[in-house]
């Protein structure tokens, strides 16, 4: 069962709250997305959450660390998914 607060999941928290906080600091974003995990291992919305939160919170070794393991679990994904791009892209500057 999701975790939730005020009603909300955690990682929908996080998603609603990821367009206010952007760009900025996004440690606060980053800690809720790592709580979602908690519960969902591995859920590539909330490890993407999580990655962008890290590059706004300028930790990018920790958003590398993240791209490489959703890149991991998309190596079957179609080659045109936006987020795998996105993460190639990252990962291939960061690396």
């Amino acid at each position: 069962m999701p975790c939730e607060r005020n009603g909300l999941t955690y990682t929908r928290r996080a998603q609603i709250e990821t367009p206010l906080t952007f760009p900025g600091d996004g440690r606060h974003i980053r800690k809720a997305f790592e709580t979602a995990l908690k519960s969902a291992p591995r859920r590539t919305r909330s490890l993407l959450g999580r990655a962008r939160a890290e590059t706004a919170s300028g930790d990018t070794t920790a958003a590398a660390a993240t791209y490489k393991e959703l890149m991991e679990i998309w190596h079957n994904a179609d080659a045109d998914l936006p987020e795998l791009a996105e993460a190639k892209g990252f990962v291939a500057v960061h690396h």
